[in-house]
């Protein structure tokens, strides 16, 4: 009697982990790739639209900054590119990056601005590189908010940063490194001491960055440049010279070499990254950095 009890047990055990499973599979990918589809048909009525090919996250639990999450496979129809929505940095879920790349790519195009169709929306700042840039690059879409940053990583692209030669990037005279960033209006220098890492970034700066106290220490003014130490967060600063402006063989100020979008520079523990529509540099080791564009900034 005993013994038949055990395997009714364990019959009703395996038909209640049947359902179970089978109420997973009705309420996980199938229930956010319904979700997509009604975003990507919301989509078609724009210039830059999605439609989504594989719906099923590869990852669909939240990840922090180490290993970037790959989400799902979408299509600009507008220029045929296909790429993947990818968590690259911060804690959000495949879902929430879905929705926010969704959301940005079915704005009207009165709510964008340029050819990268730059837009800000619920704290999040996004932009689209054009098709010939996206398809150098290997970025299709980047949003990023705070510590969080979300990528839809076109063909040939990476979830990380192309690493750049420093011999393109060093200073003729100088233990330093220069580069910058959208057509110059940034420009940037880290300095490669080991002991004291220092980076920074000069030109005009987001119109919201607070003021700071001018050289003199007299009054406060716009920052003219932004950087980032050993020991503490990323500052906004304002310089009579612009402080971090690359220099040439002669010792006067240049443009520097361009650090293409999706391409990083890093110098012992500091690593510079030039972003579709702006920079961001950290102290890695010290968990300290900064990120701008020509509308906003976030600094840790």
């Amino acid at each position: 009697m005993a013994h038949r009890f055990s395997r009714a047990a364990a019959a009703l055990a395996v038909a209640t982990l049947a359902l179970a499973l089978a109420a997973c599979s009705d309420s996980g990918p199938a229930a956010e790739s319904s979700s997509t589809s009604v975003a990507a048909s919301e989509a078609a009525s724009t210039t830059q639209t999605t439609t989504a090919l594989n719906t099923t996250p590869s990852g669909t639990s939240a990840t922090g900054n180490t290993t970037p999450a790959t989400c799902t496979t979408i299509r600009y129809p507008s220029t045929g590119l296909t790429g993947t929505i990818v968590v690259n940095e911060g804690a959000l879920s495949c879902a929430e990056a879905i929705t926010v790349i969704d959301r940005y790519l079915t704005l009207p195009s009165s709510s964008t601005g340029g050819n990268a169709r730059y837009a800000e929306f619920d704290g999040w700042s996004c932009a689209s590189p054009t098709a010939a840039s996206s398809q150098l690059q290997g970025i299709g879409t980047e949003c990023s908010r705070g510590t969080d940053s979300i990528r839809v990583v076109t063909p040939g692209g990476s979830t990380q940063p192309h690493q750049v030669s420093l011999a393109y990037y060093a200073r003729p005279n100088g233990n330093a490194y220069q580069f910058s960033v959208g057509n110059g209006f940034w420009r940037c220098t880290i300095y490669a001491e080991e002991t004291r890492p220092l980076a920074g970034c000069s030109g005009t700066m987001p119109t919201n960055a607070p003021p700071v106290l001018n050289p003199l220490r007299t009054k406060m003014v716009s920052p003219n440049g932004v950087e980032v130490g050993d020991n503490s967060a990323g500052r906004f600063i304002a310089s009579g010279d612009p402080k971090y402006f690359p220099q040439g063989a002669d010792g006067g100020f240049s443009t520097g070499t361009d650090l293409p979008a999706g391409h990083a520079l890093s110098v012992n523990q500091v690593t510079c990254t030039a972003l579709s529509n702006g920079v961001r540099c950290e102290n890695r080791s010290a968990n300290h950095g900064f990120e701008v564009t020509e509308t906003n900034y976030r600094l840790w």
